[in-house]
């Protein structure tokens, strides 16, 4: 009798477990697409007759922070995703061991534009370009960059080196405190969008006497781009543009100044106006002359008497 109940009991589970199997939710099948643009991806998930289409999605295995989309119906439904992960797991809320994963796929659906990117450097002052300055004043450096390709940009590194220079070696640091001037407000978030130009500064405090020439260089990645790995070196960038520029230091000057000239006197050596000029003594003299013929016709004639 006890084997009885015991095979009773036994056949019992049997008949439960699979009574179990027979009504667990078949899993949802998951799909990738192409992906519509840089930030989100796409996919076609499709859902068996169950009595609810409730699915929960993460992008973790353990179904951390998930979210939930009521499909309604049976079948094939397209959606797409924010790009917050790289695989997406999917579940029905009812039945959680109807699970399903697959891998996002970062494929376009319309291929991007190319990028592109230009560096143009140089020294300004109100009266244009400059190209030679004297020893002792500060250099500061205009980088302007432009994203002349056809998509977003992050640039990975602005960099400024010693070419030649009278006392630092070839691949030096030229300068490199470089700071963003944000006078166009149209240019003045975060996105390095196509057509835009970005200004940055950088400021040499002297230079040494004689000619440097440094060469600056930009290098930019296209913006929300999938990447396999993370680029180690900003070199292996996916667009970049380098500039030169050339400044000449002059010796400052060490003389001084030749001073204030004297006041120029008025030449009046032919002027009548002046007491101690050579006409006023000619005239003196033959005045002189004159009285003293005169006074000697005078003796003469007294002594004739």
């Amino acid at each position: 009798m006890r084997r009885l109940t015991l095979a009773i009991s036994s056949t019992a589970v049997l008949v439960l477990a699979l009574a179990g199997t027979a009504v667990g939710w078949q899993a949802p099948v998951l799909t990738p697409e192409c992906a519509p643009d840089a930030n989100s991806f796409a996919w076609n998930i499709n859902l068996h007759a169950e009595a609810n289409q409730n699915i929960e999605f993460s992008w973790s295995s353990n179904f951390s922070s998930p979210w939930t989309t009521d499909f309604g119906t049976s079948g094939d439904h397209q959606f797409t995703t924010a790009r917050g992960g790289a695989t997406l797991y999917a579940r029905y809320v009812s039945d959680h061991n109807a699970w399903t994963m697959a891998d996002a796929s970062d494929e376009l659906c319309e291929p991007p534009g190319e990028p592109s990117i230009d560096l143009d450097k140089f020294v300004w002052d109100e009266g244009g370009l400059v190209d030679q300055v004297t020893e002792g004043d500060p250099v500061q450096y205009t980088y302007e960059v432009t994203n002349d390709g056809e998509v977003n940009l992050d640039i990975a590194l602005l960099e400024d080196l010693i070419v030649s220079s009278p006392d630092a070696d070839p691949g030096d640091v030229a300068c490199d405190d470089f700071e963003r001037q944000l006078d166009d407000p149209g240019n003045d978030d975060a996105t390095f969008e196509p057509g835009e130009t970005w200004v940055f500064t950088c400021t040499v405090d002297g230079l040494p006497v004689g000619v440097t020439e440094n060469e600056a260089c930009v290098y930019a990645n296209v913006a929300d781009e999938i990447k396999p790995e993370t680029v180690q070196d900003p070199h292996d960038a996916d667009v970049s543009s380098c500039a030169e520029y050339e400044i000449t230091v002059i010796e400052g000057g060490t003389e001084g100044g030749t001073g204030t000239p004297a006041a120029s006197l008025p030449n009046s050596a032919l002027s009548s106006q002046s007491p101690g000029t050579p006409i006023a003594t000619l005239g003196f003299g033959l005045l002189l002359l004159s009285s003293l013929g005169a006074l000697a016709a005078v003796n003469v004639r007294s002594t004739r008497r």
